[in-house]
């Protein structure tokens, strides 16, 4: 069940029970100015 969903600029996170997952979606971050994040659109 999700518990929360929060969007910013630059993210989305969703935050369920057990886990949290968050995300930069490329097509955002790449429209930035320099210092631009560091490999946008992947998760570690």
């Amino acid at each position: 069940k999700v518990k929360d969903i929060r969007m910013g600029l630059f993210h989305t996170a969703v935050l369920t029970r057990n886990c949290g997952l968050a995300a930069t979606l490329p097509r955002d971050a790449l429209r930035q100015e320099q210092p631009s994040v560091r490999d946008p659109g992947c998760l570690v």
